[in-house]
């Protein structure tokens, strides 16, 4: 069953949440989160986070075409847009 957009945002930030919860961040993670920007996050960390996705959607995602753009890796992802993509490939 295909979650509602909400319902997809909520399983991404929780996912999001408990990935840092041990960063001593004192940012508030919502839709305009920046992964790089506001958390810090390193290649090694999007590959750990990506693979938390998969196993709770329980499905391999192709995140390649969300992170590359014109053959290279974009220097940023916002909360939002990995939502979007998540919400539209499940």
């Amino acid at each position: 069953m295909k979650l509602t957009k909400e319902e997809t945002e909520g399983k991404i930030i929780t996912i999001l949440e408990n990935f840092v919860e041990d960063w001593d961040l004192d940012e508030e993670i919502n839709q305009e989160t920046k992964l790089n920007e506001d958390l810090c996050f390193t290649s090694v960390n999007m590959i750990h986070f990506m693979a938390n996705i998969d196993m709770e959607f329980q499905k391999k995602f192709p995140f390649e075409q969300l992170i590359m753009k014109d053959g290279a890796f974009k220097n940023e992802l916002e909360v939002d847009q990995l939502v979007d993509y998540i919400y539209q490939n499940q």
